[in-house]
């Protein structure tokens, strides 16, 4: 029986803590209304959110509550217990918080302050059976453990740091001997289960009690094993062996599940559902009951954008996990989080792997590590055992990890997976997901971006990654001899989708959307933003498609985890999902495409290259990775490459055997591209005959050719007089115009973003929009981005065009990332008076010769202007020209640095390496820390308050170094305007651009290579020259 509770209650909010010295739960609280489950938000309680959209980082950082409250809460009801003698009552509240505090008819009952598992209160000597009884809650969701306000289990980046209480609200009417506590593993070699329960006998009656313990599979019982006990204690274990009749094994291909019932006679039947399934490590892979799988894993971080706290809903994990499988996944990490208890039983009938974390994400940049505080100690262990306790039956739950990048206390992390391991083997753990660190003796498993400073994610080989497709990670997963998953692989930067906006029905504000939104107006770019959303993602698209292609190669690489499938909307904006925050499609791509390259079978090109003269051979060879449930016998494999639709080469390597659990080279082929005697895109395709699997990519072959330009068309690197004269004579002009003439300009640059361009400050683009337009005859392109356009791209500079007529439309635009607004271009066109103009800030002269996709371009560029087609539909005055094709002034220039031989101090100094050595001119000294922890810090006092616009370190070495910057202008508050602590570069000189007026610059060394100490050469601070 249940006495349900959800509804309306009273409530107080508890502003100024007086209300356990005032005792409110001794007297009626005296608001109306509040209805739970819910929360303030949902309640429209609390502090009304007061902020106006503007463009500074903190409005970008995430959404926002409409109401937020943070502090002590209190509810209260009544409730009616019917009469029963006999009877055990339990309190169930089943997710908060992060504190609650139970009163029951004016008495203490105790507290609790789980983030993870249900709060359980055992009311039975405060309850009043045959009248009403008053329960008063109180919850705080202030960090009371000491946690820090990062983790996905408490943080307003993503759920929101809520009060209230969500899920059921119950009160558990018990008999006076009951089950609990059960316990099921299974041992899938034997055919059996190994069973434990705790009978409870609160009320210490001395009786001899009869179970019945049997299995059901779908319509079918099994036998009935009967056993019997004498109960004289409060709680008495009980163990059992029950054989299973007919196994069905449970994995994400058939989720077969069996439900344990256990009665007891003369009292009542409790059920456990579970699997047979047997999880575990075989060398550096993962199995699944002997066979071999690869995690294709993507990240939940507690996102759910309507109501800001976790979904306690069936029908929307059954949605979510649909999503997840629809794109060929089998796998979900859940950051610092732990889902509820609907989440696991949803896995468990689809067939999905969960890696579950702990409430935590401790590091150097977040100032709060594990073992801290004393109340780690506690906490954090205890949090772990009731995870593993509460939720340890779902086959779904394989893997559990501490936390996420955790720094601090490994001792303490290491004994706590120690103490989960001698509770619960069903799982396969790790101390914490990310960094690369030695490896535990308690590690099954090893989650990180680098191996032994190895990279193990594709974002450290970019080139290699896009240019071929052979890249893989052996080198890394060489190092260890037990599974690495590469960590949060993507975090390609995709243009937030502003369509979005008007989805945010419920208790959340997007009003960094919002923000984006009025800025891409106040800019006139609003009627670009779906395309910059689509260009920018379809680049993204590529990137993911070519890492996880990437690491399905690496034959011992245990899996990958996404960075993710759908958007992270917190921790400044990081929009770098294929899917939005709500799991829906932006119009990117489609599920099928995306199971293409990510399934459980997979068929692999690996090229050399993409981009191809057509005097070349196309040489391929073929794999085929299998991580299906069985192997593939006399499977035929066909390859063809289409033109568009129109099939160019067709063959058949015909049929093998792909062994499962591994990658099997089956077979190459080559093709002689002399047959392809235009400018071509083509896809290339491998096809497993009479499966649902196959998988396609790009190439591009040109001609061997070089066109040049006609007399008639003059070729100027810069607007001078030259140039107006002809255009006044109405003649033809290319202009490719040097940086320094033009006013304003933006880099090129073929990558996207990492993560955000508000946490890690960059100006980088996010991809181009190629207009249809004969000018690109002879370079086939899309219109969007390609791998085409990456020599191209990174050999470039965008010109700003922000100050031409709103309707004007280059050719060629250059997708911004949305903290750089602005309309860019590097291929436009333009009538001036009878004039025609093209300008391009291509590099379409170095090494020609030896760039194929560059000499393409210029090729189909120069044919265009050769030819009566060129006839530009839009027309400039000179003024505009002029205003675009103004040299930079000088000032612009050059930058000042002002830390030279300023003052410098630091947390530490090794010998003969003093902090003045960190910005003495000169490149032969160094200051260095005085060991090698994180932490460590230099500062530089530049004398005054100064307008800074950036800085440059030259680091001791080429190294990985994750490091902060920030500012200060009294040397007493600092405040962060660099974060780059999760970037990848190792490159030795690092300029970071922004703007501030400050007098302190502060370098923290948040993350080192191993064996490397915090130190740099020089440390350079810029302010522009007057």
């Amino acid at each position: 029986m249940k006495i349900n509770l959800a509804g309306e209650w009273l409530y107080e909010l508890d502003y100024t803590d007086q209300g356990l010295e005032e005792k409110w739960y001794k007297k009626q609280l005296p608001n109306t209304g509040f209805k739970l489950p819910g929360t303030t938000a949902t309640n429209f309680v609390g502090e009304k959110l007061d902020m106006e959209l503007n463009y500074e980082r903190e409005t970008l950082r995430h959404l926002r509550q409409h109401y937020r409250y943070v502090g002590a809460s209190w509810y209260q009801r009544k409730f009616f217990v019917p009469e029963g003698s006999d009877k055990v009552y339990k309190l169930f509240l089943e997710r908060v918080m992060f504190e609650s505090r139970v009163y029951l008819n004016g008495q203490e009952v105790g507290k609790q302050d789980s983030l993870s598992t249900p709060h359980v209160y055992d009311i039975t000597n405060y309850v009043i059976p045959g009248q009403e009884n008053e329960i008063t809650i109180r919850i705080d969701n202030r960090d009371v453990e000491k946690l820090g306000p990062y983790p996905s289990a408490y943080t307003d980046e993503t759920q929101t740091i809520w009060n209230g209480i969500v899920g059921r609200i119950e009160i558990l009417v018990l008999n006076s001997i009951y089950v609990d506590q059960i316990r099921v593993y299974p041992n899938i070699h034997e055919s059996n289960i190994k069973g434990k329960f705790v009978l409870n006998n609160p009320l210490h009656k001395h009786v001899t009690v009869t179970m019945n313990i049997k299995v059901r599979y779908q319509d079918k019982v099994f036998n009935t094993l009967t056993l019997t006990k004498y109960l004289e204690r409060e709680q008495e274990q009980v163990e059992f062996i029950y054989e299973i009749e007919e196994l069905h094994l449970w994995d994400e291909f058939n989720p077969n599940l069996y439900d344990l019932e256990i009665e007891l006679l003369g009292f009542d039947v409790v059920k456990q559902r579970f699997g047979m399934r047997e999880f575990t490590t075989k060398g550096t892979k993962f199995t699944i009951n002997g066979n071999t799988t690869f995690l294709r894993g993507t990240l939940e971080c507690c996102i759910f954008p309507l109501t800001a706290h976790p979904s306690m809903d069936r029908a929307e994990w059954e949605r979510i996990f649909g999503v997840v499988k629809e794109y060929g996944l089998n796998h979900v990490r859940f950051h610092s989080w732990c889902p509820p208890e609907i989440a696991f039983t949803v896995a468990d009938e689809m067939g999905l792997y969960l890696n579950i974390e702990g409430p935590v994400w401790m590091d150097n940049w977040n100032k709060t590590l594990v073992g801290q505080y004393p109340e780690h100690y506690e906490y954090l262990p205890a949090e772990s055992l009731r995870i593993v306790d509460t939720y340890g039956n779902h086959p779904s739950f394989v893997m559990y990890s501490l936390g996420n990048e955790l720094r601090g206390s490994f001792e303490l992390m290491s004994d706590i997976i120690r103490r989960c391991k001698e509770r619960d083997r069903r799982h396969v753990y790790t101390l914490t997901t990310n960094w690369d660190r030695k490896v535990d003796k308690e590690d099954d498993y090893f989650a990180a971006q680098t191996v032994d400073g190895v990279p193990v994610r594709g974002q450290y080989k970019l080139h290699e990654m896009v240019t071929t497709t052979k890249l893989t990670f052996d080198e890394a997963v060489a190092q260890r001899s037990i599974p690495v998953v590469s960590h949060e692989v993507g975090q390609y930067s995709v243009y937030p989708d502003i369509e979005e906006i008007e989805k945010y029905t419920g208790v959340l504000r997007p009003i960094n959307f919002e923000s984006i939104k009025k800025n891409l107006e106040e800019h006139n770019l609003i009627k670009y933003a779906k395309d910059f959303t689509i260009g920018s993602g379809k680049l993204a698209l590529h990137l993911y498609k070519d890492e996880i292609e990437a690491a399905i190669r690496t034959r011992g690489l245990g899996g990958i985890q996404l960075l993710d499938l759908h958007d992270f909307p917190g921790q400044s904006t990081a929009t770098v999902g294929i899917l939005n925050c709500f799991w829906e499609s932006k119009g990117i791509t489609t599920s099928a495409y995306f199971r293409k390259f990510c399934n459980s079978v997979v068929p692999l090109a690996l090229m050399d290259k993409r981009i191809y003269s057509n005097t070349e051979t196309l040489s391929v060879g073929v794999q085929i990775a299998n991580y299906y449930i069985d192997a593939l016998t006399n499977v035929e494999v066909l390859y063809e490459v289409l033109d568009k639709q129109d099939v160019l080469f067709a063959g058949n390597i015909g049929k093998v055997d792909v062994a499962q659990g591994d990658v099997t080279t089956v077979g190459a082929f080559t093709l002689d591209l002399t047959k392809v005697t235009e400018a071509k895109e083509l896809t290339l395709r491998l096809i497993l005959k009479d499966t649902p699997y196959q998988n396609e990519w790009h190439i591009w072959v040109y001609p061997d050719e070089i066109v040049e330009l006609d007399a008639d068309v003059l070729h100027k690197e810069k607007f001078d007089d030259e140039v107006i004269k002809a255009l006044e004579q109405g003649k033809k002009v290319l202009l490719t115009p040097n940086e320094q003439e033009v006013s304003r300009t933006t880099y090129g640059k073929f990558f996207p973003v990492f993560w955000s361009p508000i946490h890690f400050i960059s100006k980088d683009p996010c991809g181009v929009i190629a207009n249809e337009h004969v000018i690109f005859n002879g370079f086939p392109t899309d219109r969007y981005i390609n791998y085409q356009w990456k020599e191209l791209v990174e050999k470039s500079y965008s010109i700003n065009i922000d100050d031409l007529p709103l309707d004007f439309e280059p050719i060629v635009q250059v997708i911004p990332n949305f903290y750089n607004n602005a309309k860019l271009t590097n291929l436009f066109e333009c009538r001036v008076g009878n004039g025609k103009l093209l300008v391009t800030s291509l590099d379409l002269e170095t090494d020609i010769d030896k760039r194929l996709a560059a000499r393409a371009l210029r090729n189909s560029i120069y044919r265009y202007l050769n030819s009566d087609a060129f006839n530009p539909s839009q027309s400039l005055d000179l003024a505009y020209l002029r205003k675009i094709f103004t040299p930079k002034p000088p000032y612009e220039q050059d930058l000042v640095d002002v830390a030279q031989y300023r003052k410098a101090f630091a947390s530490s100094e090794a010998p003969g390496h003093p902090a003045s050595y960190g910005n003495d001119n000169n490149l032969n000294t160094a200051w260095c820390a005085n060991d090698y922890n994180n932490g460590h810090h230099w500062t530089v006092d530049l004398g005054q308050v100064l307008d800074i616009v950036g800085t440059k370190i030259t680091f001791n070495e080429a190294a990985n170094y994750l490091y902060a910057i920030h500012t200060s202008v009294d040397n007493v508050e600092y405040k962060l305007v660099v974060n780059q602590t999760g970037q990848i570069s190792t490159e030795q000189e690092r300029f970071d651009e922004f703007t501030d007026k400050a007098r302190f610059v502060r370098i923290v060394y948040n993350g080192l290579p191993e064996n490397v100490k915090a130190s740099h050469k020089e440390v350079k601070v810029f302010v522009k020259k007057k």
